[in-house]
């Protein structure tokens, strides 16, 4: 589960493996660390919200990417902007 603290990973290889338990909403049931993780990554555009909102340890819901305006931060846009096309369709990708 936490492939994302291993050494010798690449930004963007942890920023796959934080994308993997976004989708699958597990990022936001794990310690704070993790969670603060994947906002620091959703904040830089290298990550997005899943495709489907969840809820997070408190019952706070986590929107889905979908449902934001787009270019907010967490949308496929956001990332586009800032890594490029291939990066925002390689997250998309992940499972």
């Amino acid at each position: 589960m936490n492939e994302y603290y291993e050494d010798g990973l690449t930004l963007k290889e942890q920023a796959l493996a934080v994308q993997r338990r976004i989708n699958d909403g597990t990022i936001w049931q794990l310690e704070g660390a993790a969670g603060r993780l994947a906002m620091r990554l959703l904040e830089e555009g290298l990550c997005m919200l899943p495709k489907v909102s969840c809820r997070d340890y408190y019952g706070n819901r986590v929107p889905s990417r979908d449902k934001l305006k787009p270019g907010a931060i967490g949308t496929w846009r956001y990332v586009e902007e800032r890594y490029g096309r291939s990066w925002a369709a390689k997250l998309a990708r992940v499972k």
